[in-house]
């Protein structure tokens, strides 16, 4: 199973070269490499180095599906998808430089639909400030979701965010400490042009 900061940041990478190519095909050969360099990695291989680390998650990634569901009043809906639909690899035929990268990455019809309607721009500044913090990271995608789809004030409870995030914390009080704590940051990285008014109590 994927996990951790650096499946999150493999897939943000491939959702915006899909988007900014338009295609579910993504050519990753040589940009993962130049990615991984901007978030602040090394470039060092070996078992392990980060670039090991990325193509672990990514190979993860490959295999695994999604599964999302909604709860209303009077339905309860539910959806399961693989992400990626194809990994295409070419194997070197000198032993002493095994392959680093796919060549290429296809999204599955359901994962590239959903990027053409929900696709959103992120601050690569501020995932670079986060890049070895997971929820850090899930958190500000979340924040950076409703900033470009909310377009009044919008209240939401205590119960509903510790759900989300929650996950590991035996007290509400003391998630809602480090909650806001992590908000904090987040909006100390964040350009003074998008600072989102976000008031936790």
């Amino acid at each position: 199973m994927p996990f951790g900061p650096k499946a999150r940041l493999v897939l943000m990478h491939l959702c915006s070269e899909a988007v900014r190519h338009k295609s579910p095909t993504i050519e990753i050969a040589d940009n993962l490499t130049t990615f991984v360099r901007n978030m602040g990695f090394t470039d060092s291989g070996g078992k392990k180095g980060p670039l090991t680390a990325f193509k672990e998650q990514l190979n993860a990634l490959a295999h695994c599906s999604i599964r999302i569901s909604s709860t209303e009043p009077n339905k309860v809906k539910a959806n399961q998808f693989f992400p990626i639909e194809e990994m295409e690899m070419w194997l070197s035929t000198d032993s002493r430089q095994p392959s680093l990268w796919p060549s290429k990455v296809t999204f599955s019809g359901v994962m590239y639909e959903s990027l053409q309607r929900h696709a959103m721009p992120y601050n690569q500044r501020v995932v670079r400030a986060f890049q070895g913090r997971a929820r850090k990271l899930d958190i500000y995608f979340w924040l950076n979701w409703r900033m470009h789809n909310i377009k009044a004030q919008c209240v939401i409870s205590w119960d509903a965010i510790a759900e989300q995030f929650g996950s590991g914390s035996s007290r509400q009080r003391d998630f809602k400490a480090q909650f806001k704590e992590e908000i904090t940051h987040i909006k100390e990285v964040l350009p003074k042009t998008l600072q989102l008014e976000f008031v936790v109590r």
